[in-house]
């Protein structure tokens, strides 16, 4: 079974260009533009990973990650333990923050789809 990729952003050019790259992998994406729709398809859907721009209206990606970080603590997964989430940004100083409330990676926009690519990779091992 492909693995199912959750692409959040709030840009529709990032969303399409990791839509294709990851597709063209076998993964399987679903997307969504804020935090509020990645938290309905996070409760509906069986994830394997999620990748969150940290920047978006409604609700930004650092508190969808915390959010989701306290949700597996109360379900009794370690800290982690859980769905990797690799957050995406475009400044360097941002990410440290995700770090600390249990992203598993971090890319900066200016990288492209090969790096990210590679953290999907890496994440998914």
């Amino acid at each position: 079974m492909n693995k199912k990729i959750l692409v959040v952003d709030d840009s529709p050019s990032i969303i399409d260009l990791l839509r294709i790259r990851l597709g063209s992998r076998g993964y399987f994406v679903l997307t969504a533009c804020n935090g509020k729709e990645a938290m309905d398809i996070y409760h509906s859907q069986e994830l394997d990973l999620i990748i969150l721009d940290i920047t978006m209206p409604e609700m930004g990606g650092d508190e969808v990650l915390k959010t989701i970080r306290k949700l597996e603590l109360a379900q009794g997964i370690e800290r982690g333990k859980g769905i990797p989430i690799i957050m995406l940004t475009v400044n360097k100083e941002a990410w440290m923050d995700s770090f600390t409330d249990g992203c598993s990676s971090y890319v900066l926009k200016t990288y492209g789809g090969n790096k990210i690519l590679e953290k999907v990779e890496e994440a998914l091992k």
